[in-house]
This record gives C-alpha cells, structure tokens and sequence, in this order.
C-alpha cells in the first residue's frame, strides 16, 4: 500500500500518484467522475426560454431543449407579482431526445405585465423550474363604454398594487374618489356605476408612475 496518496484534480477528470518521497511508485488517471457525490443526469438541456408580447391579449412564449431524458413535459406558469403562479397549460415533452426541440405557446389572457415560467417534469415525478421571463403589456383596457351595468377594467400593473381614482361628471365635478387593488377594481367600479344616473362621465386612474383618463358614457 503506497505511503502517501496526492490527488490533482481537473474540469471532469481526477488524476493520482502515489510516492514515498523518493519516487512515484504509482500513477493513473480517471475520466467522467464525480468527486464526493454521485452523477445524476439532468432531465432537460433548456437552451432557450422567451417570451414576447404579440398584440394587447396575446403573449408568445418559446423554448429550446438541447436534449431530453424521460421529459413527461412541462406546465406552464404565470404570475403578476413573480411570487403566486398558476398553471396556464401543459405542453408535452419529447421523452427522449438528443437532438434540439423547439416549443411555443401563445396566452391569449395576456392582459396585463406578467412573468412566466416553465416547470418540467420527468416521468417519476420529479420538477425542476427555468428561470422567469418577464413579459410588458402597457395596454389600458376598459369595456364596453358605453356601459349599462359591469365594467371591466383591466390595468397593466400588478393585482396587488393600489390606483387611485377619481370620477367626474361631464362638467368636471369630483363626484367619487376611492383607492382599490387592480384585481378589485372592475367590481369596485362596477358598484360605483350601478347608481349613477346616464351621462359622460370623465374617470382618472392615477398609480405612483402613471396615469389614466377615460371618458365613459353611461346609458
């Protein structure tokens, strides 16, 4: 049994020798191990991961795998504030595969800024998630106007941030001011409409960045 045992480890490889200070009684090289651990393949090579914003209700995101092993497929998950997802879809994956695939799938609920992610997931179960895209929808929707009864208002900031808004008569008298969440403030708003009488009326949503002015005519 040598003496005393040195290791020069590199990227992949570890190499050894063997000497009792005088000279090397022994000598070797192994290749493709893993020192204090085991090697485990990953499921995916994720090469790609976008997204971009095709009109004001749709976003289209695509991915690359270099390769695959075992790849049941992968959900897809949104959010508004990077924190709480939901899955939006499933896209089946390849299984196995060594050569590129090419994924895409279009939100047609692409209503407002929102973050993306994909998490995979292998055929015994087990998920690993890509990094967020993020992607900006600037659009301002409010429908119908004229209104009879429901709004929808749709704001391009996130669910948990508050506007202020300000509702005037055609004339510009303040009649209503109050401060909701974005994901509030259709039946926020809605209620406020409910007893009001028909006319124009001029709407100001003010948030800390930006601000909005809709005319809407009730009937």
């Amino acid at each position: 049994v040598p003496k005393n045992i040195n290791y020069n480890y590199g990227k992949g490889r570890i190499s050894y020798y063997a000497t009792d200070g005088n000279a090397v009684d022994a000598g070797g090289l192994y290749s493709n191990l893993t020192v204090g651990g085991t090697s485990s393949p990953l499921p995916i090579s994720l090469l790609t991961f976008a997204g971009k914003k095709l009109d004001d209700n749709t976003a289209l995101l695509t991915w690359t795998t270099a390769s695959e092993l075992n790849n049941k497929g992968f959900y897809i998950e949104k959010s508004t504030d990077a924190v709480n997802f939901e899955i939006i879809n499933f896209i089946e994956g390849a299984g196995n595969s060594q050569s590129l695939k090419q994924y895409s799938y279009a939100d047609i609920a692409f209503y407002a800024n929102a973050y993306y992610r994909l998490r995979q997931i292998d055929m015994s179960g087990t998920v690993s998630f890509s990094p967020l895209v993020f992607v900006e929808n600037g659009s301002f929707k409010l429908y119908p106007n004229p209104v009879a009864k429901d709004i929808t208002l749709v704001l391009p900031i996130a669910d948990t941030e508050t506007a202020q808004f300000t509702l005037s008569d055609g004339a510009g008298k303040s009649l209503l001011q109050f401060a909701v969440t974005a994901k509030n403030a259709s039946h926020i708003l809605s209620e406020q409409f409910a007893g009001l009488p028909t006319g124009i009326y001029i709407l100001r949503i003010r948030t800390q960045t930006k601000t909005w002015v809709e005319k809407i005519i009730k009937k």
